[in-house]
């Protein structure tokens, strides 16, 4: 009687033998310590085959014990140096059809049928164990074998052809049914005749193609079997108005951060966390070449996308293509895993820096300033992307600042770099008035006609004035006209 899966059965000595099925085929593993051993645990193996009623076909596979899997379903596993490989059958066929693609594209204004895309989509899907960048490649495929959905979302007028006048008028129920007939009609015949048809390449996949017929010898070819370590330790994270990103935490490297344009400030929050890590790659480039790098990062879908170098956003898959180009190039094996956001204390801190609206003035301007009338001591109305001093006050509690809130702080003693929002100027001007112990640089822009200019002119003892371009935009929100501003700084002296 043949015994079931549920029955005890004798083991072998030493570890036992794992079991990996596929259908029809299976691989077996064992650690053994020399190849007799080896061999008893094969000769085991089969014999709970036979018992279980499965007959092995002798013709076929791989039945001597080897460090060496040649042939396991298109792979083969090697484990001395820990990879995944494909084999030289499956290489050559996935360059062969891949050269097929090409050439009757080539040959057709790029149009091939869409049977043949997909069959060879399917192939390379199965090989994507061994290329790590597989998934990354077959995106754009996948995107020209489901086009279909474009020509179902087509106008009356195209739907109806010449016809659609006459049928509009003759139609008994009406012009609505006369197009919804028409159109049921058309998504009838596309959908019988869609996966028979012709797919026009685009040029990504035409790209995506020719790096499947250079696999073979390549650095592209080959997955490591067991996780080995990371050498590199990097947090990313994006905020509203900029980026974050600390590489080696425990090794007090500098943490490095930047500002979103107007334009990348309206991305949604997946494709800046995404362009977060490729610019914190991109600036340690030279640290993390050739490294294997872990990365902490709080959104889940952004994990999950590094982790297959895939979406079907066409705006995140560009973004991933570039990172994924990145990596290739330094031989970086990047290993993206899920932290809380309130874990990601670092990045997380340095992608928030800038506050709504912010804005500053160029260092070259600062400097300057400084030069001809004394260091400043404290930076009165800042945040920690606009602070241009070590001690500065901000407008709400923000890390980092000494104080909150500079119109109630002690001015007696300093001497302030006061850079507020214009709206807040006619109040930096009734505090200077009413607080002759205040001695402030005071930074506003160049608009003669309003009350408080005059009122700064009138406590300043001397002013300077720059030409538009003077101030920086820091959050993408800053005021619209900002670079066509001209500035003055007014020194507001001591008038104790």
């Amino acid at each position: 009687r043949t015994p079931s899966f549920g029955q005890r059965v004798r083991t072998p000595p030493g570890t036992g033998v794992r079991t990996l099925p596929w259908l029809d085929d299976f691989a077996f593993f064992h650690q053994a310590e020399s190849q007799e051993e080896a061999c008893v645990a094969r000769d085991f193996t089969f014999s709970v085959l036979e018992e279980l009623g499965l007959k092995r076909n002798e013709t076929k596979g791989q039945p001597e014990p080897s460090h060496v899997l040649r042939d396991h379903l298109g792979y083969c596993i090697d484990s001395v140096r820990g990879l995944f490989l494909l084999t030289v059958k499956r290489e050559l066929k996935l360059r062969a059809q891949a050269t097929d693609l090409l050439c009757r594209a080539a040959r057709h204004r790029r149009l091939i049928p869409r049977r043949d895309l997909a069959s060879f989509a399917g192939l390379a899907q199965s090989s994507v164990l061994a290329v790590p960048l597989g998934r990354c490649w077959l995106r754009s495929l996948y995107d020209d074998v489901g086009g279909y959905e474009q020509s179902l979302s087509a106008t009356p007028m195209e739907l109806l052809g010449g016809f659609a006048s006459q049928l509009f008028q003759d139609h008994p129920s009406g012009p609505r049914e006369a197009y919804e007939d028409a159109r049921f009609g058309r998504q009838m015949s596309s959908r019988r005749h869609w996966w028979s048809g012709l797919v026009r390449l685009s040029s990504q996949t035409i790209s995506d193609l020719r790096r499947w017929t250079r696999l073979r010898d390549s650095r592209w070819v080959g997955r490591s079997i067991w996780l080995e370590p990371e050498s590199r330790v990097l947090h990313a994270d994006a905020g509203p108005y900029g980026w974050g990103a600390q590489l080696d935490y425990q090794r007090h490297e500098l943490p490095a951060h930047g500002f979103w344009t107007p334009d990348e400030a309206e991305w949604h929050i997946g494709m800046r966390e995404l362009r977060a890590v490729r610019l914190a790659v991109t600036l340690w480039i030279e640290r993390l070449r050739g490294r294997r790098v872990l990365l902490y990062e709080d959104n889940q879908s952004v994990v999950a996308i590094l982790t297959t170098l895939t979406s079907r956003s066409p705006q995140l898959m560009h973004e991933v293509r570039l990172l994924a180009e990145i990596l290739d190039k330094h031989e970086i094996h990047l290993r993206a895993i899920y932290i809380r956001s309130a874990d990601n204390v670092v990045a997380d801190l340095f992608s928030r820096l800038a506050a709504p609206h912010d804005y500053r003035i160029a260092e070259a301007r600062f400097e300057s300033v400084q030069a001809m009338w004394g260091r400043c001591t404290v930076d009165a109305f800042a945040s920690g992307a606009t602070a241009r001093l070590q001690r500065w006050w901000a407008e709400r509690p923000t890390h980092g600042a000494e104080a909150v809130d500079a119109f109630a702080q002690e001015w007696r003693g300093e001497r302030a770099w006061a850079h507020p929002p214009p709206f807040l100027l006619p109040q930096l001007a009734q505090l200077l008035r009413e607080r002759p112990e205040a001695e402030a640089l005071v930074c506003a822009p160049y608009w003669s006609g309003e009350a408080w200019y005059a009122d700064l002119l009138e406590l300043s003892s001397e002013h300077i004035s720059f030409p538009a371009g003077s101030l920086q935009r820091v959050a993408a929100d800053a005021p619209a006209r900002l670079e066509t501003w001209p500035v003055t700084v007014f020194r507001v002296p001591l008038r104790a």
